[in-house]
């Protein structure tokens, strides 16, 4: 299960700071789930921007960054969820992150 999809900037100015998406994973039970694989599929301003896959960690989270990224509002979709030998397409909570 996607528990939540959040946002974090790291950088300096405006024009150069990184958009960090963060992915949490927990099974069914509420447990991080490891080692799983994730596909998100990143839109700017309604429109696809970026595709990213990562691997969750001991507590279920999964970090991409996508460096130097315009203006615009963005929106992350789960697009493909791997755990344990099992592949779904997951919801994906409400998320949004505007610049």
């Amino acid at each position: 299960v996607v528990e939540s999809v959040t946002y974090t900037t790291e950088g300096g100015r405006a024009n150069n700071q990184h958009l960090v998406v963060h992915v949490r994973v927990v099974s069914g039970g509420g447990a991080p789930v490891a080692n799983a694989s994730v596909t998100i599929q990143v839109s700017r301003n309604g429109a696809p921007y970026a595709t990213r896959i990562g691997t969750t960690d001991a507590s279920g989270a999964a970090v991409f960054k996508l460096n130097r990224y315009p203006a615009g509002c963005y929106t992350t979709v789960v697009t493909q969820l791997s755990a344990t030998g099992v592949v779904s397409t997951p919801d994906t909570p409400a998320n949004s992150h505007c610049k």
